[in-house]
C-alpha cells in the first residue's frame, strides 16, 4: 500500500470561535492540589508560567462576569493523588488532593463539574450545562495537555462546539516511549499533543492572542 502523497481529507474542520466572551465558557480542567504530588506523575512538569497564565484568563472572566466552568478529576484508580479524601501532597492540613489549587477555587456563581475519566463531558451534565448557559464556545485550560485537555478539546469539536485550547495555559508531564526506548520529554509531549488537535477538533493559540480577541 502506497503511503505517499496527501490524500486523506479531514471529516471536518472545527467551527470558527466568536471570541464573544459572554457566551464563550471558560473551562478549567483538573487544576487540583493532587498535582502538585512530588513523585507519581514522574516530576519535571514544564511550562511554569501556567498557573499565571490562567490566573490571568480567570480574573478576566471574573471581572466581565462571563461563564466559568472548573472541571475537577475524583479519580477511581487506587493510589492515584487525585483521588477523594487523601492528605495534600503538599503537606498543608485541611486540604484534600482533589481541592483546587491556591486561586483557582470557585466562587459564587462559577459552575463545578466533577469527571472520573479524560474527558469533561463523559459521565457529567457538562452538555446540559451548557445549553442551559446559550454557550457554544469553549476556552480550555488546564491539566494535562495530552490528557484531560486533549481529551475534552476532541470530544468538544466532535460535539460540534467551537474550542479554543490556551497554548501556554495547559501544561504536562514526561512520557515513556511508547516502545520503551526512552523518555519524551514534557514540552516535546506538549508540542505534539497540541499540534494533533490544532485546526482539526480546536484552535490552539496563545493567551495575549486570545485575550486580544475576547469582547
Amino acid at each position: 500500500m502506497d503511503y505517499t502523497g496527501s490524500s486523506f481529507e479531514y471529516a471536518s474542520t472545527p467551527p470558527s470561535p466568536t471570541y464573544e466572551g459572554k457566551s464563550t465558557a471558560l473551562v478549567i480542567i483538573d487544576m487540583q492540589r493532587g498535582f502538585l504530588h512530588p513523585t507519581y506523575w514522574g516530576g519535571k512538569r514544564n511550562n511554569p508560567h501556567l498557573e499565571e497564565v490562567c490566573l490571568r484568563l480567570l480574573n478576566k472572566y471574573r471581572d466581565q462576569k462571563w461563564p466559568i466552568i472548573h472541571v475537577h478529576h475524583h479519580s477511581n484508580t487506587p493510589g492515584s493523588p487525585l483521588s477523594p479524601n487523601l492528605p495534600d501532597p503538599s503537606g498543608n492540613t485541611g486540604y484534600s488532593e482533589v481541592d483546587a489549587l491556591e486561586g483557582f477555587e470557585p466562587r459564587g456563581a462559577e459552575i463545578k463539574v466533577i469527571k472520573t475519566v479524560n474527558s469533561s463531558f463523559i459521565g457529567t451534565n457538562l452538555t446540559g450545562i451548557l445549553a442551559q448557559m446559550g454557550v457554544k464556545d469553549l476556552i480550555l485550560v488546564g491539566l494535562t495537555a495530552n490528557h484531560c485537555v486533549n481529551t475534552t478539546a476532541r470530544m468538544a469539536g466532535n460535539l460540534g462546539y467551537s474550542a479554543v485550547v490556551v497554548g501556554d495555559g495547559v501544561a504536562c508531564f514526561p512520557r515513556l516511549a511508547w516502545d520503551g526506548k526512552g523518555e519524551i520529554d514534557a514540552d516535546t509531549v506538549q508540542h505534539i499533543a497540541l499540534s494533533t488537535i490544532h485546526n482539526e477538533f480546536c484552535t490552539v493559540m496563545g493567551s495575549e492572542e486570545l485575550l486580544n480577541l475576547l469582547h
